[in-house]
């Protein structure tokens, strides 16, 4: 597998969002580097990125994307259960592996 290829907003300007190669990330320990096959990319990043929102600020540059379908390339010396070549789905929420009571989830913070 060659480099990865990411939607990155470089510019808040319909011609500053393209698609680029990036360096496929090292996973590691309490990560997974998942190639992705499948992802969704919600009407609120358009929007974010055409409007302007008063008190909030999209950062950029801005890789988008949250939920998607992937394949495991590399896991984290920690790993227990997942492995590479696992199908997987990519939930910008979940809970900590070891500590039921810390929850994640992805978003914009400004």
């Amino acid at each position: 597998m060659g480099g990865a290829k990411a939607l990155v907003a470089q510019s808040l300007t319909p011609d500053g969002i393209k698609v680029v190669e990036r360096a496929i990330p090292t996973a590691i320990p309490g990560t997974a580097v998942v190639q992705i096959l499948a992802a969704g990319i919600g009407p609120g990043h358009g929007y974010l990125v055409t409007h302007e929102v008063p008190g909030f600020s999209f950062p950029v540059p801005s890789v988008y994307g949250s939920n998607a379908v992937g394949r495991v390339v590399s896991v984290g010396s920690d790993a227990i259960s997942i492995k590479g070549g696992q199908l997987v789905v990519v939930d910008p929420f979940t809970t900590a592996r070891d500590d039921a009571d810390v929850e994640i989830i992805v978003g914009l913070i400004d």
